[in-house]
């Protein structure tokens, strides 16, 4: 049997995302100036560090004269006294960033939406939408339905930055950035009557930057969601929160002066150390010769409800690739068959196709064989195989030079 290999092996998905537990330090620098020499007493409150259950502080250094406080689950430094111009604060924290949930009920909608404030203001279109989307006896799966037609709907631009568009606003448009996201999301979810706040800090994309999402109050816990991620539940660990709020305008370090002075502040991230994690999830990749199909299997061990980002690529034409948001409820087996076309498995033969799939830090991933058996006259057969093979190899390279 001749043997033909197809070679697409690369693969754009993020599989390299940790969705265990990270220890990161978080840099705080503010620098005050403009302050009036006759009066240069200030009132200064910068923005540090959330505390919570998926992000636990483990050390804080505020240099002098900065103190330490907690507001609920976050915390702040400050500092009320007279300052010379120029003056600058230092301060940083140590978290263990492990996002992790213990869902134990699915609690039905309430019927009593939410009024937000206006940055998150539903009306009647964001509402009529919710409403189609919504599981009147499932908050997760309303959750879950609501993060994927916001992904498959709305479209990333980085012309938005910096405009924090209000939510009636995102829904006609449908495109910004991550404030947009975290800003319509917030929205739909409180005309469904579903208690969310908004999460402010940052993430690694490329590098590290100021990001947002959102938070949803399930099972007496809040349950992480990041609408431009595409993440539930267990986010990926390079998300860090420093502060909560309505939305985009709440968070802020603030300065109260007798001047015009003027506050700038930066920030820098630091991973100490990363581990993965399956958090109680097993994936299995199978092959089925007798109907070209490929199986994936997803168990959960756990006696919870279970978000995950679940991600499988196999080459173009034979399924691709897709990311999506899934909800497993407690012991559940989750299956995917990606059927691989036949026009593109000639008989007389063998096949090695890569796959793989992941559902956060558990994957699985297989060279499948496929062996066609030659069926009556294959003359012929070995010229389309070369035009196969040419094809197969244009595309790999092509994507490995769009890869650069």
């Amino acid at each position: 049997m001749k043997r033909l290999l197809i070679l697409l092996l690369v693969f754009s998905f993020s599989f390299c995302l940790n969705f265990g537990n990270s220890e990161i330090e978080i840099s705080r620098e503010w620098h005050i100036s403009g302050i009036p020499a006759d009066n240069p007493e200030i009132d200064f409150t910068g923005m540090l560090v959330a505390n919570t259950s998926n992000q636990k502080v483990l050390r804080i250094y505020a240099e002098p004269p900065l103190t330490i406080h907690s507001e609920g689950d976050e915390v702040f430094v400050s500092y009320t006294g007279p300052a010379d111009d120029g003056i600058t604060f230092n301060a940083r924290a140590v978290v263990l960033v492990d996002y992790d949930t213990d869902i134990e009920n699915d609690e039905p909608l309430s019927k009593e939406p939410i009024n937000g404030s206006y940055l998150v203001m539903w009306n009647e279109d964001i509402t009529e939408l919710s409403d189609t989307l919504a599981f009147p006896g499932s908050t997760l799966k309303t959750m879950e339905s609501v993060l994927a037609w916001l992904n498959d709907n709305l479209e990333y631009d980085l012309a938005y930055y910096g405009l924090s568009k209000s939510a009636q606003d995102v829904i006609i448009e449908k495109r910004g950035v991550c404030v947009e996201y975290t800003h319509l999301f917030v929205s739909m979810m409180n005309s469904l009557g579903v208690e969310t706040r908004y999460a402010g800090g940052y993430v690694m994309a490329d590098e590290w930057q100021p990001h947002s999402w959102a938070e949803v109050y399930v099972d007496g816990q809040w349950i992480a969601v990041d609408p431009t991620f595409n993440e539930a539940g267990i986010l990926d660990t390079s998300h860090v929160v420093l502060s909560y709020g309505n939305d985009s305008s709440d968070l802020y370090d603030k300065v109260i002066t007798y001047g015009d002075s003027f506050l700038a502040s930066s920030t820098e991230i630091d991973v100490i150390n990363e581990h993965e994690d399956s958090k109680g999830i097993n994936v299995e990749l199978f092959f089925n010769n007798e109907t070209d199909t490929l199986i994936v299997e997803i168990e959960n061990t756990r006696d919870e409800y279970f978000f995950g980002t679940y991600e499988r690529a196999v080459p173009e034409g034979y399924g691709g690739q897709e990311r999506k948001v899934v909800l497993l409820e407690p012991g559940e087996n989750y299956r995917e068959s990606v059927v691989f076309p036949q026009d593109l498995l000639m008989p007389g033969f063998s096949y090695t196709i890569p796959a793989r799939a992941s559902f956060n830090d558990a994957s699985d991933m297989e060279n499948v064989l496929i062996l066609k058996e030659k069926t009556g006259d294959d003359s012929g057969t070995c010229i389309p195989a070369i035009i196969l093979s040419i094809i197969l190899i244009g595309i790999f390279l092509s994507q490995i030079i769009k890869n650069k």
